[in-house]
């Protein structure tokens, strides 16, 4: 039995908030420097750029439509910031600081086992998106993503979203399909059983990173029972790295 209309949404975009928030997070303290109308207006100006340049609806197959709008805010908070630091050899502010972002829209194809979205966040300057950038590339952070997200205490974080008697099986994380990630940018996919309302479903969560200058773009691809098909997130990502 699979779990597709009653699938936990509130516990799968907990699990998307917690194990992501390395992806492109990092630099807020000196973003905004300075104070008044100057700081506000290139405050403004940058989350404008960001919002506009976000994937579409009409980037997306006949069909498929948008849950909710275009939004601003910032990434949340990292639950194990200092774990994940400590594997990869790198500042824990790195990883747990927040950054202002502008994110698209979920865009979900007709019976909802597919979801995009793209998120594009700015960074202090582009010496902190290339830092950032390197800190996901690695080769070690699939390996210390898995172990992260396997301990009890970042399971409860996650559960905690979620309703009662819900279960988490063993959270896998490995590097994405290459020819999906292309040239000048990084991804892996996270793999999560999960078990809820007498049913279960296996998420798939896959996300692209690349950056442009001081803006750094994440490519959420979400599939549940069954693979996000590549040519189609192949497409695009080269779509939103051609618009960044």
């Amino acid at each position: 039995m699979t779990m597709k209309t009653t699938r936990p949404r509130a516990l799968v975009q907990g699990v998307i908030s917690c194990v992501l928030a390395l992806g492109l997070a990092v630099g807020t303290a000196t973003v905004w420097a300075g104070a008044g109308a100057a700081a506000s207006s290139k405050r403004t100006n940058a989350l404008a750029f960001a919002k506009s340049h976000l994937l579409r609806l009409s980037d997306l197959p006949s069909g498929w439509k948008a849950e909710n709008t275009v939004s601003t805010g910032k990434g949340g908070s990292f639950p194990g910031a200092k774990q994940l630091a400590r594997c990869l050899h790198v500042p824990t502010k790195l990883i747990a600081t927040t950054a202002p972002e502008a994110n698209s829209p979920y865009f979900q194809n007709k019976d909802g086992s597919l979801e995009v979205q793209g998120s594009i966040s700015v960074f202090a300057t582009a010496q902190n998106a290339n830092a950032q950038y390197a800190a996901i590339s690695d080769a070690k952070t699939p390996r210390c993503m898995t172990g992260l997200a396997n301990t009890s205490s970042f399971k409860s974080k996650v559960l905690g979203s979620a309703g009662q008697g819900t279960k988490l099986g063993h959270i896998s994380v490995t590097s994405a399909n290459g020819g999906v990630v292309g040239s000048n940018a990084a991804g892996f996919t996270i793999r999560i059983p999960i078990k809820a309302q007498g049913a279960s479903v296996t998420a798939l969560l896959t996300e692209i990173f690349f950056i442009s200058g001081r803006f750094g773009e994440q490519i959420s691809f979400n599939a549940y029972d069954k693979v996000f098909p590549a040519s189609l997130a192949k497409r695009l990502v080269s779509t939103a790295k051609k618009r960044l």
